[in-house]
């Protein structure tokens, strides 16, 4: 016996709430299906909206070649009357990286922002999505240069989200060397208009992979500033493209009392 045709739909914000829930290759399939649903996957709301439960990566080399290994963490009761929880690792699935990036030099990674990452080898920066597979080459920054300069070296340090103008953004350190000094730029890239331009920085020197992070739209680095070499926190509003300073938190420690406190915390929670 057929069942009985009916001319009534799903409402279409319960069709993306199902969406929302399903693998990303599903999605990939699925952009074929209806025009609308192609132009929905690429807003900052489903993107931020969609959760991939229990995903992560970590960046290896098999056979010498750079891939990102998703995998999923997985809780359970720890066995044999033990207490509390035991945390499993389950591979996933490996993925190479993008030919834009060079496999022999070393990679610098920020993010994942709303499932972006951005890749710096040295050579050049690549975005990249690697559940889609998407990849979009930055193009190098065409603002011009102290002619006196013997070399210029450029260094990717921080990328994120402007929510106010729906934008992805990079910043890149610049350093031109002289005979007898050193000066920086600070370049922004913009996604949306696919262009570089300088913007003002404040005289500190960032460390772009160490103790530095990315919060809702801000991103956070820990420098060395002032006569006494005090630490402070430099951050960078996204939205606003203005740099910040506040003072580092006082701990109630050396500084050598508390580098050691957190390297136990490394030692104890990241063994």
């Amino acid at each position: 016996m057929s069942m009985p045709r009916t001319d009534k739909q799903l409402p279409e914000t319960l069709v993306m709430e199902i969406l929302l829930k399903l693998p990303v290759k599903s999605l990939v399939r699925f952009k074929c299906v209806r025009k609308s649903w192609c132009s929905s996957f690429q807003t900052s709301y489903f993107i931020t909206s969609y959760k991939n439960n229990n995903l992560n990566f970590l960046v290896k080399h098999i056979e010498n070649v750079p891939c990102l290994s998703l995998f999923s963490t997985e809780t359970e009761i720890k066995k044999h009357g033990g207490s509390g929880v035991e945390l499993n690792l389950k591979d996933k699935e490996n993925i190479p990286m993008p030919v834009s990036i060079s496999s022999s030099a070393p990679i610098t990674m920020f993010g994942p922002c709303n499932g972006l990452l951005c890749l710096d080898d040295g050579c050049g920066i690549t975005l990249w999505n690697p559940s889609t597979r998407e990849v979009k080459v930055v193009p190098k920054s065409s603002i011009s240069r102290p002619a006196s300069a013997y070399c210029t070296y450029f260094s990717c340090i921080g990328f994120g989200f402007d929510s106010k103008s729906d934008d992805y953004k990079i910043l890149d350190k610049v350093t031109h060397r002289f005979q007898s000094e050193s000066t920086h730029q600070i370049h922004l890239y913009s996604l949306n208009t696919n262009s570089w331009r300088e913007i003002p920085h404040p005289n500190f020197r960032i460390n772009p992979v160490m103790f530095n992070t990315y919060i809702n739209g801000i991103y956070y680095w820990q420098v060395v500033g002032g006569d006494d070499g005090s630490y402070l926190i430099v951050s960078f509003n996204m939205a606003e493209e203005v740099f910040s300073t506040i003072p580092f938190p006082n701990f109630g420690m050396s500084k050598a009392e508390c580098w050691w406190k957190a390297w136990e915390i490394v030692v104890t929670y990241g063994s």
